[in-house]
């Protein structure tokens, strides 16, 4: 592990499609630099995912090692995004299942939250709001979460409980999400209308809520359940702009 070499964040051209975009796209659009696969993610894909939880577990010197490592990468990451001047910081690490996290909070404690403080650390010196993706029921981390920095949460999943969501972190996140694609081939077009209505009800009461899907919308979704789902954010965003 002493011997492993992060990639070379200093070689030419690198980074010039994000530099393009942010250049011509900022104004009309807020350029958001990806951040998917943070360092637990990324110690899965390098080890198997059976291979880095067992190794969690019982060779944790090791698992500590390999985080280390990707965490230097995330670290000089961040310092680069902040020096292209990006206005908003995302780092995306999927800690949980429909039914909960992947861990404890012990082990989220011990291997995790540190590593996603120290990678979130120059997004926090510039003063960047934070977009964390993680999929999945992360609802026993968020405080920690927040205390290190994040601002906006993405996806909101309705494996969490929505208005729990609101009610208890509301004053301290923005929610991106809030429409269950799990549930969308099989909706009719008044069931989308309706989970897009209590979505923004829930969520996006008194504002901090950036509507969208929790996951892709796949091919498998009706058309007219897509067209019903847009029409009414549409709608409901115009009778905001009314108001």
């Amino acid at each position: 592990m002493a011997n492993y070499a992060i990639p070379d964040l200093t070689a030419p051209h690198l980074f010039d499609d994000m530099v393009d975009d942010l250049v011509q796209r900022s104004g009309d659009y807020l350029v958001m630099p990806s951040g998917y696969f943070g360092a637990y993610e990324r110690a899965c894909g390098l080890m198997g995912f059976g291979g880095f939880m067992t190794t969690m577990a019982l060779a944790p010197k090791v698992a500590h090692d390999l985080l280390d490592k990707i965490t230097e990468y995330k670290v000089a990451y961040a310092k680069k995004v902040v020096e292209m001047g990006f206005k908003v910081a995302h780092y995306g690490d999927d800690l949980g299942t429909q039914t909960g996290a992947f861990f404890s909070k012990e082990m989220f404690h011990e291997f995790i939250l540190p590593r996603i403080k120290q990678a979130w650390q120059p997004f926090n010196d510039a003063g960047l709001p934070i977009i964390l993706h993680s999929c999945g029921n992360i609802t026993n981390f968020i405080p920690d979460l927040i205390e290190i920095g994040l601002r906006v949460l993405e996806p909101c999943q309705t494996c969490m409980d929505l208005p729990y969501l609101k009610r208890e972190f509301g004053k301290d996140l923005v929610f991106w999400g809030g429409i269950e694609t799990q549930k969308l081939p099989s909706m009719t077009p008044n069931e989308v209308r309706a989970m897009v209505r209590e979505s923004i009800n829930t969520l996006g009461k008194d504002g901090r809520h950036i509507i969208g899907p929790s996951q892709e919308v796949m091919n498998d979704v009706p058309l007219e359940n897509v067209v019903a789902l847009l029409e009414t954010i549409v709608q409901e965003r115009q009778a905001v702009l009314e108001v």
